[in-house]
């Protein structure tokens, strides 16, 4: 049966309308597609079949400026190198004369780097080599999977973002991907450590309380201490500066005094769990209608049991991750989570945001040119 009208059926009949579950997808309908050598029509929009390298009547006119070569050339035939994509090179001359597309495709981006799909198979992850690259991501990575073997939450062909379907999931299918979800986060958090840090025992980048607003993705300034004194140690200079303008005194009784107050309230951090930090859309995958795996584990490592939810919360993330998110503490609804940790929270980041910070040249940098004439 279709759910489109016939095309000889008149125009005063009734409209076609779509029945009741026609618009509750299941996220089954928007897995990717592989690539496929004998149908490339299923993994590459708007290819026509042409016979005889000769398109059919219908796409021809549709075709005919595409088609022009006359700029392609000078007025004594000499080929212009007309580069219509900076990304990838292609020019227009090849764009007309070949029907080639590359396996290769953008997936992701984020600031000066890239994710890129290499087929079905494979994905490629593009960092500057500045001297910063997250080596993080592949060290979680490795950790992962000699713990965890083949069920470990990880990426191992090609797959779609959860951001690419999140909009035309019903509730039934977010609920489930919720529940994938908690069950992902739950594994993990199986792995604990005695204090904050990265798998290998290396130091985590601050971007709870010693994030400084507006300066890029990384590198960042402040490091997690071991311990809560540690971490507090590590800020300590611009928490007493903030104190210090927000009590407008320059008592260091008084800023002393209030400063052991931030330690003091700080929320317990233990257990301190195996955190990925950085749950966004993004970077939850799916396959089959199912959570396949979570990538861009950079900024993992070994949190405070609040950090993921808390992290989550200020990134705005999915109905689906936040729904998980509380179930991994029971008894920690998002009033209690906002007592117990929000609110103890809040004062250390105003003090650490009423100091004021300054990085000279960090926006200096390279960008790129406009894509073309008539795109940015």
């Amino acid at each position: 049966m279709s759910y489109y009208p016939d095309d000889d059926e008149s125009a005063d009949e009734v409209p076609w309308a779509p029945p009741p579950d026609y618009f509750v997808l299941k996220t089954e309908d928007f897995v990717m597609k592989s690539e496929g050598f004998t149908h490339p029509e299923n993994s590459n929009k708007g290819l026509i079949f042409g016979v005889g390298r000769v398109p059919p009547d219908w796409a021809k006119e549709s075709r005919r400026d595409l088609d022009h070569t006359n700029n392609l050339f000078t007025e004594d035939r000499q080929l212009i190198e007309n580069e219509l994509c900076w990304h990838c090179g292609l020019t227009a001359y090849q764009q007309v004369f070949t029907s080639y597309s590359p396996p290769l495709k953008i997936l992701s981006t984020k600031a000066n780097s890239g994710l890129w799909a290499m087929g079905s198979n494979w994905l490629l992850k593009d960092f500057p080599n500045d001297g910063c690259s997250p080596g993080n991501d592949y060290i979680t990575h490795k950790f992962l999977r000699s713990q965890l073997g083949p069920e470990a939450p990880l990426i191992s062909d090609m797959q779609l973002p959860l951001a690419e379907i999140l909009h035309l999931l019903s509730k039934k299918a977010s609920d489930d991907l919720s529940e994938q979800l908690f069950q992902f986060l739950r594994q993990i958090r199986r792995f604990t450590a005695l204090g904050a840090q990265k798998v290998d025992g290396g130091k985590l980048e601050d971007r709870i309380l010693g994030a400084c607003e507006g300066i890029g993705y990384r590198p960042v300034c402040k490091r997690i201490g071991f311990t809560t004194d540690e971490w507090f140690e590590n800020i300590a200079e611009e928490l007493r500066m903030g104190l210090s303008k927000i009590h407008k005194t320059s008592d260091p009784l008084i800023i002393d005094k209030e400063f052991q107050k931030l330690k003091d309230n700080f929320p317990k951090p233990e257990p301190y769990v195996l955190t990925h930090c950085d749950l966004t859309e993004g970077n939850i995958i799916i396959k089959d209608g199912k959570i396949s795996a979570i990538i861009d584990w950079e900024h993992a490592g070994y949190y405070p049991w609040w950090v993921e939810r808390y992290i989550a919360t200020g990134l705005r993330s999915s109905a689906i991750t936040l729904s998980a998110l509380p179930r991994l503490e029971p008894c920690m609804s998002d009033v209690e989570f906002r007592k117990a940790v929000l609110y103890k929270l809040a004062p250390v980041r105003e003090a650490w945001n009423a100091c004021k910070k300054e990085h000279p040249g960090n926006y200096d940098g390279w960008q790129r040119p406009p894509f073309s004439k008539g795109s940015p």
